[in-house]
């Protein structure tokens, strides 16, 4: 299909200042609907299907949010209600997001795989006055929404792969309700608290539209005009939220929206992306699977390729390049990275990892064979982004220098402290939450990191317990370990998986167990046949990106003697990392 160029009109937009034209908006709703009338017939979101991208225009989608937006109003829904938007990745998640805000009220959107429980506490404790629910998730919605308080419902209907919206056809004109201001609330996002608990993250308009702006600041020297956005990445997540949907509102941009991993290979090709937003976990396997590919292919082509790719990791590490390295590198290096290029369309000027930490020689892959990756480093409490990596100044293993108006610094104990208009205005009716993660008017993002000489942030640890997935799922440790010692014949558990694909947990048997398989009463194929039941019993209450995946028996337990334990019996996680580091790497990697 053609790619028409989604221009940006200059009285709208100013690349220099991007600050001063998206903050004029007032408003998310505002900016689209500015952008709708600038860019009218123009392509904006395309839905990937069997047969190819299908979609909306500027022009008809900003008639569909309208037409949302004032069923809601009609409804009762008023300036400052919440709203839950529940729903898997289509465009009418985009259009549904937009008709909320276009009508005042606030977004709560829920994460289409979160566990029935979670719901029902993000429900309880917002209060929404409406919901917009994707058919496919209306008998999961029914589970979780409390008796006895019936709210408006609009749902998104689905017939195998037809994308219909079930609406109220709209009254008047193509114009929204009403907009919300500034600093009015625009998303309320949950995310883990201590103990599992979900803290909604209150990101007001201003928050959003200022993160946007500064990451535009970061992305001029790839252009601004004409971009093709790939999506795949949960909406319901702040990451793909601020920069996978209203970044491309700001932008003028056409937006594909992929229906799943499983149609990458024909999906990328065809959408010929300018910029994607990634998670490691995607730039992983994508490395795995073009090693996978050359591996079949013959040795000349293995030879060219691994001369191209260590070329290209020398000088993203700044090394020295020889005279006869570089004339290989702009002839047959060139032939070796339009290849790779190929893959994901041919047009791609930048990716964005963030989410999770991004491994050194995954950015130096990439990197290094013309795509560029970006790593940023942020958290949904800062609308997301705090650092990023600029064009021309990659470092492989930072997360780049603080975003334009965010001012970074480190308490003493090293823990990354920030400030700024992206930082939330707190936690949805938790003050005691609010004034500890906003203590002395700071952010305080619970990592521990350092400054390089360069002035790039570099993460070194996680203050806190929360474990997070290369998929950049939050996932609170201690109700899972919680629900594991309850099994029968287990004593202690212990989760780890940072950073991975998957979870895993240390597991130490209760003493009557250990005994029975110290006196040989206890096969060691037994013990792994009733540990695995009772992980399988704990992973059937758990949403699948929580959800254990290996685990391993330990037969020392922890305890305060070996440091395995503090003197309250709370478990030393890096110490018992350390100790194990063989078994965990083994459980990783087996």
């Amino acid at each position: 299909m053609s790619h028409p160029t989604a221009g940006i009109s200059p009285a709208l937009f100013d690349p220099s200042a991007p600050e001063q034209a998206l903050l004029a908006a007032g408003s998310v709703a505002g900016l689209f609907f500015q952008r709708a009338r600038a860019l009218g017939d123009q392509p904006f979101l395309l839905q990937s299907h069997a047969d190819g991208w299908r979609g909306w225009s500027w022009r008809e989608a900003a008639g569909r949010v309208a037409g949302v937006a004032q069923a809601l109003a009609r409804h009762g829904v008023k300036r400052g209600d919440r709203v839950l938007l529940v729903s898997e990745n289509r465009i009418e998640w985009h259009a549904s997001d937009l008709s909320i805000l276009a009508a005042g009220a606030v977004t709560v959107p829920l994460p289409s795989t979160a566990s029935v429980d979670d719901w029902r506490y993000i429900i309880t404790h917002a209060e929404p006055s409406a919901v917009i629910v994707s058919q496919r998730l209306v008998a999961k919605f029914e589970q979780a929404a409390p008796a006895g308080r019936p709210l408006f419902r609009l749902t998104i209907g689905s017939d195998h792969d037809e994308f219909s919206w079930e609406q109220p056809a709209a009254a008047g004109g193509p114009e929204p309700v009403q907009f919300a201001g500034l600093d009015d609330l625009c998303c309320l996002i949950y995310t883990s608290g201590s103990g599992g608990t979900p803290k909604g993250v209150e990101q007001t308009q201003r928050n959003l539209l200022s993160n946007v702006a500064a990451a535009i600041r970061n992305l001029r020297p790839y252009g601004l005009e004409g971009h093709r956005i790939f999506s795949f990445l949960p909406l319901s997540h702040t990451f793909e939220h601020t920069a996978g949907f209203v970044t491309p509102i700001a932008l003028g941009a056409q937006l594909f929206v992929s229906r799943g991993p499983e149609h990458f290979a024909q999906e990328l090709p065809a959408a010929a992306p300018t910029l994607m937003c990634v998670v490691p976990r995607f730039c992983e396997v994508m490395h795995q699977r073009i090693q996978t590919e050359l591996r079949r292919q013959s040795r000349l082509a293995q030879s060219l390729f691994a001369r191209t790719e260590a070329i290209g990791r020398r000088r993203v590490r700044r090394e020295p390049v020889s005279l006869v390295d570089a004339a290989w590198d702009a002839t047959l290096g060139r032939v070796v990275r339009g290849r790779l290029r190929a893959k994901f369309g041919g047009a791609l000027r930048c990716m964005l990892s963030a989410g999770a930490p991004l491994r050194p020689e995954t950015s130096e892959f990439f990197n290094g064979l013309g795509l560029p990756l970006h790593e940023a480093y942020g958290m949904t409490e800062a609308a997301p982004g705090i650092t990023m990596q600029r064009h021309g100044q990659i470092r492989p293993g930072t997360v780049g220098p603080p975003m334009h108006g965010v001012e970074v610094r480190l308490a003493g104990d090293g823990e990354i402290l920030a400030r700024g208009p992206n930082v939330m205005r707190g936690y949805w009716r938790d003050p005691a939450a609010t004034a500890a993660a906003l203590a002395d008017g700071w952010l305080h993002t619970g990592d521990i990191g350092r400054f390089d000489a360069d002035g790039s942030l570099v993460i070194v640890d996680r203050k806190k317990d929360f474990l997070k997935t290369a998929g950049a799922d939050m996932v609170a440790p201690q109700p899972i370990e919680l629900a594991l010692t309850k099994e029968p014949g287990i004593a202690q558990a212990m989760l780890c998986g940072d950073g991975w694909p998957h979870l895993a947990a240390l597991l130490v048997p209760d003493p009557e167990t250990r005994e029975a398989l110290t006196a040989g009463k206890l096969p060691p194929r037994e013990l792994e046949t009733r540990m695995q039941a009772a992980v399988d019993r704990v992973n059937a209450g758990l949403a699948p990106t929580r959800r254990i995946r290996r685990f391993a028996v330990l037969a020392e337990p922890f305890t305060p003697d070996n440091g395995l334990l503090t003197s309250t019996l709370k478990i030393r996680r890096r110490a018992v990392l350390e100790r194990h580091a063989a078994i965990i790497a083994g459980l990783r990697h087996a």
